[in-house]
């Protein structure tokens, strides 16, 4: 995505007297690009990401994949002009 990135957050708790550990949540969070007054800035350019592993060309897929579920509800809860 040429103006905005996705960045996935995770969440894991510790048991400290026993050492046990278990994943509580996973969050994604989208960063758009805005200029010094903090405008969206759709001219703005962040540099493509290139996935080279296994996991990083799913997760680059997933992210692809919910980026157009989120533009498809955008456009269809989007106001009647």
């Amino acid at each position: 995505f040429s103006t905005s990135l996705e960045v996935a957050v995770s969440v894991d708790a510790e048991n400290l007297l026993t050492g046990e550990q278990r994943h509580c949540n996973t969050a994604f969070f989208t960063f758009v690009a805005v200029d010094e007054r903090g405008v969206y800035a759709p001219h703005a350019h962040i540099p493509p990401l290139v996935p080279s592993t296994p996991e990083e060309i799913a997760r680059y897929h997933a992210a692809a994949r919910r980026r157009h579920v989120r533009l498809q509800h955008k456009h269809a809860t989007a106001p009647l002009v």
